[in-house]
């Protein structure tokens, strides 16, 4: 080996050593105040299609804990009316994943939409609240 590449794997390892882990006890604590979502919900939300186009549509979200409660998978599908009559049409289709980064000191949410795919989401979390969203 180069002494270049020598130097460059030992800086790897002490970098690697340095980074905060989160210990498993930590992340269950900060999962702790996302327990108030678990479980199934249903609602209305409002669709908005461009200027002055809104629509009401029924959602139904299922929350479960994961990986020993590390994380919280949220699913949800919403529904409306189809504008011809007839059947219900899925107007909303996501599943994210929620969970607690020590690394970066935050909560993290992974979402994925039908329409648009993974995107790159903000989440905060307070007393029994969730705000999520992206732009």
């Amino acid at each position: 080996m180069t002494p270049i590449l020598i130097v460059a794997l030992f800086s790897s390892l002490v970098q690697a050593q340095h980074q905060p882990r989160a210990s498993a006890a930590e992340v269950m604590e900060k999962m702790k105040a996302l327990e108030f979502l678990v479980g199934e919900w249903e609602g209305e939300g409002t669709y908005e299609f461009g200027p002055d186009q809104k629509t009401t549509f029924k959602i139904r979200e299922v929350v479960v804990p994961k990986v020993n409660g590390k994380a919280i998978l949220v699913e949800g599908e919403g529904k409306m009316p189809h504008p011809e009559g007839g059947k219900e049409i899925v107007i909303h289709e996501a599943m994210g994943v929620l969970t607690w980064d020590a690394t970066r000191d935050k909560y993290v949410w992974l979402p994925v939409t039908a329409r648009e795919g993974y995107v790159e989401a903000y989440v905060e979390v307070g007393d029994r609240k969730i705000v999520w969203g992206f732009d």
